[in-house]
């Protein structure tokens, strides 16, 4: 989910830190940055990744700003709002890949990189449906809790080779964010994300994570040679999952 966050600096250790937020704590990739930061510095953050460092005052007029959201969410009346359980689920033959990213940052933007792919191949399966979450942003909640099968696409620390890939079923994807192993390169919007999206009602039928292999995470438009040349394998490692979960129902 990509969103940044300004978040205060508790502890830091080689190229990490232990970063908090009002009501939340993560660690966080310093390789970014230009300097390393200091315990009790503010850095905005994106994507599990501090981008720069900002003042005390910007970040804590944000934090406010999302305070108002928040309030304003509270206050509205719930009868009014349409729920996820008040549509029509679709069918459960239409299955959603999501490909999350920054294409800001090369191997980022595996994921969108793939989406894109698949939406654009008339060789598609006729029931999939590829969607950019990268360029989502606040709407990515929106449209995940209207979704009933889902195939994530994402960059992931696999600790292989640049471009090898690998499929985490529903149980595994949950089980590698509660270890906060941090795996996907957006894990921590995306924890974040599928409990909002529970909260709110959404069960969906059929999830996983396809993770590849990132080899850098630097400002750039292009994949690397590797991560691009496995875009190919990792969009028919896709159509697969996509048509056993259809075959199933």
């Amino acid at each position: 989910m990509c969103v940044t966050v300004p978040m205060r600096v508790v502890s830091v250790a080689d190229h990490n830190a232990c970063c908090e937020a009002p009501g939340v704590r993560r660690d966080i990739g310093l390789d970014l940055l230009e300097s390393a930061p200091v315990v009790g510095d503010y850095v905005l953050v994106h994507a599990g990744y501090a981008l720069r460092i900002v003042s005390e005052a910007d970040a804590r007029e944000t934090w406010a700003l999302f305070d108002q959201i928040t309030s304003a969410l509270d206050r509205a009346d719930a009868s009014s709002i349409e729920t996820p359980l008040d549509r029509a689920r679709p069918c459960v033959r239409e299955v959603t890949v999501l490909g999350l990213g920054n294409i800001l940052l090369s191997d980022d933007g595996v994921g969108v990189h793939v989406a894109r792919s698949l939406a654009m191949n008339p060789g598609s399966p006729s029931r999939l449906r590829a969607l950019d979450g990268g360029t989502l942003g606040f709407r990515l909640m929106e449209a995940l809790i209207q979704l009933d099968s889902v195939l994530i696409v994402d960059a992931a620390m696999l600790g292989e080779r640049p471009g090898a890939m690998r499929l985490l079923d529903e149980r595994e994807l949950h089980e590698n964010i509660s270890r906060s192993g941090r795996m996907s390169a957006h894990e921590a919007g995306l924890a974040d994300m599928l409990t909002l999206a529970r909260i709110e009602g959404w069960a969906p039928r059929n999830l996983a994570l396809l993770g590849v292999q990132p080899q850098r995470l630097e400002w750039g438009l292009q994949l690397s040679e590797q991560v691009a040349q496995s875009v190919p394998a990792v969009c028919r490692a896709a159509v697969e999952t996509v048509l056993t979960w259809q075959a199933a129902a």
